[in-house]
């Protein structure tokens, strides 16, 4: 997964860590993620 840097618009590569510095303009960004969300739903 590519990532957009927010300050200078630049793609990079998906890292591990959680907040990394922009290998292009040197700003911090935090990478977040939403986790896989399951429904369960009552049939009536």
């Amino acid at each position: 997964m590519t990532y957009l840097c927010p300050y200078c618009g630049n793609q990079f590569e998906d890292l591990p860590r959680l907040a990394i510095r922009c290998p292009y303009c040197g700003h911090r960004i935090i990478l977040k993620a939403r986790p896989a969300v399951v429904k369960v739903v009552k049939a009536r």
